[in-house]
């Protein structure tokens, strides 16, 4: 592998080969000493490294690469972005410039370098860039959202490449990320160009906050001046100019010099010009025309709004304070416990070359007894990257101690009742639990008696699931943490081998997106091939009601489309008759796959649906391949052959590996018989579901089926062939 790596706060490339002058060759590091403490420290500047020598830094942080006296020692070498087996502990490294722009983030608060380690573990590490789950500011490029449903992380791709618009280049972040984000000359001008001691803003600033005489009234107009202008100072631009536009009684407020030396501050538009806000006393600011002459950006200044915005979260991370750390002494467990968990796409634990790629990693675990009478479960909560996340909980009982797991954080709790809505107590039983690839983002309590308590968190595009609500009372808990954020959550099953298969039912025990299926449908779930995929792992259920609510779209379904790529399966869309400007919908489409963007391979079925066709089997049949010398998906399998028939006595199977150019390759394979799967009598086929997979889309398929109402069902019945 490759030891050239990026920077984890830019992405750019750190250029430590090169013998020049730049703030691109000059680095630092977080790492951990070699010693048996492991301590977490920085490293001095490092730069210049003879193409002789391993990677390395100061391990003073005072030390200096290009210092005479300096001398590489064997502890100043380490690892970047990715541990060896000799040296396990990778260092995370980042531009010197790019370090202090961090620091000045975080101002007037100390870095906290333990802190700042443990979170850069808990990321993937993708062709040697800490993926943050961003594009570093439009960067890099990631798949679109067309190929990834709204909870998946977008992956690092490559570069962003120039684009032309009409032959003009289009502006990006190609033509200033090399540009130095904390020397910049232009900005240094414009600070002392609004610099002054003479010019009086007394008597301005005295104007704007007088009381004013209004002859109008909106809901703001009977709160003082004073009120009004701090309201506005807490807001970002945008939303200022929306209050403005909304009430008048904005719009006749001056907006003075201490509205402009807001925009300055912490959390709104040019808090990255921090220069501001460390040195010169507020008085002695022009803000309204530093503003101004802030507002086109080039260069420096652009480079570090970019590396500003895209380390927020980071930084917000970097100041939240956990009641209390976890660490390994927390890792007791209840061994003679059986354990149903769920949780994210979870990588091998100890092995740190195979598992940087996984979207999310268990650093700690921690059980927990319960207290028998639980009157309110505190849900902390967190957010990264405009997502929310459970932290820790909490469990307050009415008599005895309190319980709590994972990382507590006052004043961002959620509380969940434990009563219906007479407050009569119930006694828990488990969570409904929002979860995504890197962790869980909400917990809805569940009660014997059959009550449910509100959402903690954000399930909204999450994929949720019942796996976690038992029928008895909930003993203890176990939790697995990254560094910030719980990533599995797991309940004493009844169950002597909870992971054994097969996994039934699917309703109760998969993962589900975007909604759990509702009891009325018909789920074929013992040919269901997914049953026995291992519930450790992140695999959820994409239902796809093709046919509509009761299947009213049945009658303009027209054509089954599906798409491959590397002679599997990996797409499949329902196409309408929509040429009468009848049909709700014209496309269905039942996976998002990145496997290819190519969609120019596609084999097609055609079903006449306005002449009361329907589908009347599904099956995946026994080529289900499995090739135990793939990447994961296909380890599980790949479907490789799917026959479809109807109520008209036609069938068709879509197999990719007939055509010549899409020939399953050699290899180890291992071809899965599959039950017949036999639908319901008295049902119609109304949907699939799919096993998802982040690379082929699909890897396991099942039809859906209910009971339609009489009116329809005789429509279909007539149009049965005699």
């Amino acid at each position: 592998m490759s030891d050239s790596p990026y920077c984890v706060l830019c992405g750019g490339f750190i250029f430590y080969r090169s013998p020049r002058s730049s703030w691109e060759t000059e680095f630092r590091a977080v790492r951990v000493s070699d010693d048996e403490h492991k301590t977490r420290f920085l490293t001095g500047v490092g730069g210049f490294i003879h193409r002789d020598l391993g990677f390395s830094a100061p391990s003073d942080i005072d030390g200096r690469y290009d210092k005479i006296s300096y001398r590489v020692m064997p502890a100043d070498e380490f690892p970047p972005l990715v541990g060896t087996r000799h040296r396990p502990d990778p260092g995370y490294v980042f531009h010197d410039q790019c370090w202090q722009v961090l620091t000045m983030q975080l101002y007037p608060h100390p870095m906290p370098i333990e802190r700042f380690y443990d979170i850069c573990r808990a990321f993937p590490v993708r062709q040697l860039q800490l993926d943050w789950g961003h594009a570093y500011g439009g960067l890099l490029k990631t798949t679109p959202l067309d190929f990834r449903h709204p909870w998946e992380q977008p992956r690092i791709v490559s570069y962003v490449a120039p684009v032309l618009v009409h032959g003009v280049k289009k502006a990006s972040p190609l033509d200033y990320y090399k540009k130095d984000p904390l020397d910049i000359p232009e900005l240094q001008q414009t600070l002392g160009e609004t610099y002054h001691c003479q010019k009086n803003t007394a008597t301005e600033e005295s104007s704007c906050v007088s009381p004013q005489i209004r002859e109008y009234t909106d809901c703001f107009s009977s709160l003082p001046v004073e009120l009004l202008e701090q309201i506005q100072r807490q807001l970002r631009i945008q939303d200022v100019t929306s209050l403005r536009f909304a009430s008048r009684s904005f719009a006749s407020l001056p907006l003075s010099q201490s509205f402009w030396s807001s925009r300055f501050e912490s959390g709104l538009d040019r808090d990255y010009v921090f220069e501001t806000q460390v040195s010169t006393p507020h008085r002695h600011r022009d803000w309204r025309t530093l503003y101004d002459k802030t507002r086109a950006i080039s260069g420096g200044l652009a480079n570090r709004r970019r590396i500003w915005d895209s380390n927020r979260s980071f930084a917000n991370l970097l100041l939240t304070k956990p009641r209390k750390a976890l660490g390994p002494e927390q890792q007791q467990e209840y061994h003679h416990i059986p354990w149903r968990s769920i949780g994210g796409a979870i990588g091998p634990i100890g092995l740190p070359l195979q598992s940087t790629a996984s979207p999310c990693k268990q650093l700690y675990q921690q059980s927990v007894r319960l207290p028998q009478a639980i009157s309110q479960i505190a849900v902390s909560l967190i957010s990264f990257n405009e997502r929310k996340y459970v932290t820790g909980l909490r469990f307050l009982s009415t008599v005895g101690q309190d319980a709590e797991i994972g990382y507590i954080l006052p004043g961002k709790e959620v509380m969940l009742k434990m009563s219906d809505a007479n407050d009569k107590p119930g006694t828990f039983a488990g969570f409904v639990v929002a979860v995504g690839p890197t962790g869980i983002h909400a917990l809805r309590a569940t009660m014997l008696e059959g009550h449910l308590s509100q959402w903690a968190g954000c399930p909204d595009e999450i994929p949720q699931s019942l796996r976690l609500c038992m029928t008895e009372r909930i003993t203890h808990l176990k939790g697995g943490f990254d560094s910030f954020k719980m990533v599995t959550l797991a309940v004493p099953s009844t169950a002597t081998d909870p992971e054994a298969s097969p996994h039934l039912p699917l309703r109760a025990t998969a993962i589900w997106y975007p909604t759990i299926p509702s009891p009325n449908l018909y789920l074929h779930e013992t040919t269901f091939v997914g049953q026995d995929v291992p519930l450790s792992e992140f695999r959820p259920l994409i239902p796809v009601m093709f046919g509509g609510p009761r299947g009213a779209y049945l009658e303009y379904l027209t054509r089954i489309v599906v798409t491959v790529a590397n002679s599997v399966i990996v797409g499949i869309d329902f196409e309408y008759d929509n040429e009468a400007g009848g049909a709700p919908i014209e496309r269905m489409r039942a996976c998002k796959s990145t496997v290819s963007a190519d969609e120019s391979v596609k084999m097609t079925f055609s079903i006449d649906g306005p002449g009361g066709e329907v589908l009347t089997n599904m099956q995946v049949k026994g080529d289900y391949w499995m090739n135990t010398a793939q990447p994961d998906a296909r380890r599980h399998g790949a479907i490789t052959s799917l026959e479809v028939a109807t109520n008209k006595k036609r069938s068709f199977t879509f197999q990719p590996s007939l055509i010549p150019q899409l020939k399953i390759p050699p290899g180890p394979q291992i071809r899965k018989r599959t039950p017949k799967i036999v639908i319901t009598p008295g049902t119609t086929i109304t949907g699939i579901y799919v096993m998802h997979d982040s690379y082929l889309g699909m890897i396991s398929l099942g039809p859906i089926s209910e009971v339609l109402g009489n009116e329809w069902t005789a429509d279909v019945r007539s149009a049965l062939p005699s």
